[in-house]
Formats: structure tokens, C-alpha cells, sequence
């Protein structure tokens, strides 16, 4: 089954008003190295996928786009 909770954007579906994870996570903050970079847009992605409202998805946050999606899908089988 799918896990919509593991689920990853690439960058292209992360641009909110012309900017990418990089520059919304990587650019403004002195990271240490890459464990902590990681870490840091592990952070992002989670938050965007739950909290930040897309226009373009209906004014719905992506996870809650992709889980009617899925219930639409099923529903469908």
C-alpha cells in the first residue's frame, strides 16, 4: 500500500512563488554539513506537505491533494 506520509516532492512541485526547497532551507541558513542540510529540508518537506495551502491543488495542502486522489482512485477501482 501506498504511504502517503513517506511520500517525496521533487523540487519542481516545492517552488511556492518562484522558489525551491534550496532557497527556502539551504541558502539562508550556516549549515555544518550535509547530515544537518539533510536533516533541515527533511524538516521543510515535512511542513510544506502538511501545512502550506496550494492554490493550484485546490486550496489544500499536498498530502491532503494526494490522499483524495488516492481515495478518488480507489473508489474508482
Amino acid at each position: 500500500m501506498f504511504d502517503a506520509q513517506n511520500f517525496r516532492f521533487g523540487c519542481s512541485t516545492l517552488m511556492v512563488s518562484g522558489r525551491c526547497q534550496s532557497e527556502q532551507v539551504v541558502w539562508p541558513n550556516k549549515l555544518k554539513n550535509v547530515a544537518q542540510a539533510a536533516s533541515a529540508i527533511e524538516a521543510f518537506v515535512r511542513e510544506f506537505k502538511t501545512s502550506w495551502i496550494i492554490a493550484r491543488l485546490n486550496y489544500k495542502t499536498p498530502l491532503e491533494a494526494l490522499e483524495e486522489l488516492l481515495h478518488t482512485k480507489e473508489a474508482a477501482d
